[in-house]
Protein backbone atom coordinates (compact mmCIF):
# COMPACT_ATOMS: atom_id res chain seq x y z
CA UNK A 1 0.00 0.00 0.00
CA UNK A 2 2.65 2.39 0.57
CA UNK A 3 4.35 1.95 -2.97
CA UNK A 4 1.43 2.47 -4.34
CA UNK A 5 0.50 5.94 -5.91
CA UNK A 6 -1.24 8.90 -3.74
CA UNK A 7 -4.55 9.03 -5.50
CA UNK A 8 -4.88 5.04 -5.21
CA UNK A 9 -4.18 5.83 -1.07
CA UNK A 10 -6.33 8.13 -0.85
CA UNK A 11 -9.17 6.20 -2.47
CA UNK A 12 -8.49 3.56 -0.24
CA UNK A 13 -8.13 5.17 2.74
CA UNK A 14 -10.64 8.22 2.32
CA UNK A 15 -13.46 7.11 -0.32
CA UNK A 16 -16.64 8.79 1.75
CA UNK A 17 -14.30 12.14 1.54
CA UNK A 18 -13.32 11.67 -1.83
CA UNK A 19 -17.28 11.08 -3.54
CA UNK A 20 -18.35 14.15 -1.42
CA UNK A 21 -15.40 16.79 -2.55
CA UNK A 22 -16.07 15.01 -6.55
CA UNK A 23 -20.20 15.69 -6.22
CA UNK A 24 -19.59 19.34 -4.56
CA UNK A 25 -17.08 20.16 -7.01
CA UNK A 26 -19.65 19.30 -9.68
CA UNK A 27 -22.13 21.04 -8.03
CA UNK A 28 -19.65 24.45 -8.20
CA UNK A 29 -18.72 23.68 -11.75
CA UNK A 30 -22.54 23.80 -12.70
CA UNK A 31 -23.34 27.42 -10.84
CA UNK A 32 -22.25 29.65 -13.87
CA UNK A 33 -24.28 27.45 -16.40
CA UNK A 34 -27.19 27.65 -13.92
CA UNK A 35 -26.59 31.19 -12.94
CA UNK A 36 -26.51 31.96 -17.04
CA UNK A 37 -30.15 30.84 -17.17
CA UNK A 38 -31.42 32.83 -15.14
CA UNK A 39 -31.84 30.19 -12.14
CA UNK A 40 -29.36 32.05 -9.25
CA UNK A 41 -31.88 31.90 -6.43
CA UNK A 42 -32.98 28.47 -6.77
CA UNK A 43 -29.94 27.16 -7.61
CA UNK A 44 -28.30 28.83 -4.36
CA UNK A 45 -30.77 26.65 -1.71
CA UNK A 46 -30.02 23.92 -3.74
CA UNK A 47 -26.54 24.79 -2.55
CA UNK A 48 -27.37 26.03 0.55
CA UNK A 49 -28.98 22.41 0.99
CA UNK A 50 -26.15 20.59 -0.23
CA UNK A 51 -23.52 21.36 0.81
CA UNK A 52 -24.02 20.45 5.08
CA UNK A 53 -26.05 16.82 3.59
CA UNK A 54 -22.94 16.60 1.29
CA UNK A 55 -20.50 17.62 4.97
CA UNK A 56 -22.67 15.07 6.97
CA UNK A 57 -22.55 12.27 4.57
CA UNK A 58 -18.45 12.60 4.40
CA UNK A 59 -18.32 12.61 8.45
CA UNK A 60 -21.00 9.82 8.46
CA UNK A 61 -19.46 7.91 6.05
CA UNK A 62 -15.87 8.02 7.44
CA UNK A 63 -16.75 7.38 11.22
CA UNK A 64 -18.78 3.98 9.96
CA UNK A 65 -15.46 3.35 7.96
CA UNK A 66 -13.41 3.55 10.73
CA UNK A 67 -15.88 1.55 13.07
CA UNK A 68 -15.82 -0.89 10.39
CA UNK A 69 -11.60 -1.30 10.22
CA UNK A 70 -12.38 -1.22 14.18
CA UNK A 71 -14.47 -4.02 14.60
CA UNK A 72 -12.19 -6.11 12.14
CA UNK A 73 -9.19 -5.56 14.40
CA UNK A 74 -10.73 -6.98 17.49
CA UNK A 75 -12.35 -9.31 16.02
CA UNK A 76 -8.46 -10.57 15.06
CA UNK A 77 -7.36 -9.92 18.63
CA UNK A 78 -10.23 -11.76 20.48
CA UNK A 79 -9.49 -14.89 18.68
CA UNK A 80 -5.93 -14.57 19.61
CA UNK A 81 -7.31 -14.69 23.27
CA UNK A 82 -9.93 -17.53 22.95
CA UNK A 83 -9.02 -20.83 24.98
CA UNK A 84 -7.09 -23.20 22.92
CA UNK A 85 -6.38 -20.41 20.58
CA UNK A 86 -2.66 -21.53 20.63
CA UNK A 87 -3.24 -25.23 20.02
CA UNK A 88 -5.51 -24.55 17.45
CA UNK A 89 -3.12 -22.40 15.31
CA UNK A 90 -1.71 -25.05 13.43
CA UNK A 91 1.37 -23.99 12.12
CA UNK A 92 4.24 -21.69 12.79
CA UNK A 93 2.95 -19.12 10.85
CA UNK A 94 -0.37 -18.72 13.03
CA UNK A 95 1.72 -19.15 16.08
CA UNK A 96 3.93 -16.28 14.95
CA UNK A 97 0.60 -14.01 13.92
CA UNK A 98 -0.94 -14.72 17.51
CA UNK A 99 2.21 -13.80 19.11
CA UNK A 100 2.52 -10.31 16.79
CA UNK A 101 -1.04 -9.39 17.93
CA UNK A 102 -0.07 -9.97 21.52
CA UNK A 103 2.90 -8.03 21.56
CA UNK A 104 1.80 -5.01 19.76
CA UNK A 105 -1.21 -5.15 22.51
CA UNK A 106 0.68 -4.80 25.17
CA UNK A 107 2.69 -2.36 23.45
CA UNK A 108 -0.90 0.04 22.39
CA UNK A 109 -1.66 -0.54 26.72
CA UNK A 110 2.45 0.37 27.37
CA UNK A 111 1.48 3.85 25.47
CA UNK A 112 -1.92 4.48 26.88
CA UNK A 113 -0.66 4.22 30.59
CA UNK A 114 2.31 5.99 29.67
CA UNK A 115 0.19 8.93 28.44
CA UNK A 116 -2.31 8.61 31.55
CA UNK A 117 0.58 10.01 33.53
Amino acid sequence: MADAPWWQRVWQEQRPLVVCAGVLLLLLALTPWMASKGWGAPWARVLWTALPMLGFAAVTGMMLRQSGKSVARMQTQLTACEPGAWQAAGGLPQKFQIVQGLEAEQQALAQIERESR
